[in-house]
């Protein structure tokens, strides 16, 4: 690797824990919620930590990938950000499925 290039831990991880390995996907934004709603739950993770940091993953790709949104999907995205990373219950089942309730919705506003 060239010295003036240089990779954290963190990029390695996030591309190990993205679809597709990380790559660039040309995807429009009814597809980006379908993929974070698919990823969501598919997810096998048994530890609170591997399960959170995987959604906060998924969920940054698809704000990503979503851009400029409006008001209400911006608070939703917030939301699921909130229950899942910030004040967590700690219960992978409940947390994801109230996730993927709130995707739901955003997916009808996009």
């Amino acid at each position: 690797m060239p010295e003036n290039q240089q990779w954290r831990i963190d990029d390695l991880d996030v591309r190990r824990a993205l679809p597709f390995g990380g790559r660039e996907m040309n995807l429009n934004k009814n597809q980006l919620v379908e993929q974070f709603l698919s990823c969501t739950r598919n997810l096998n993770e048994v530890e609170y930590g591997d399960f959170k940091r995987k959604v906060g993953l998924y969920l940054q790709r698809m704000e990503e990938g979503l851009g400029t949104s409006s008001p209400d999907v911006e608070m939703l995205c917030q939301e699921i950000r909130r229950i899942v990373v910030f004040q967590p219950s700690g219960n992978i089942n409940q947390t994801r499925q109230r996730a993927i309730e709130l995707a739901q919705k955003i997916r009808s506003q996009v």
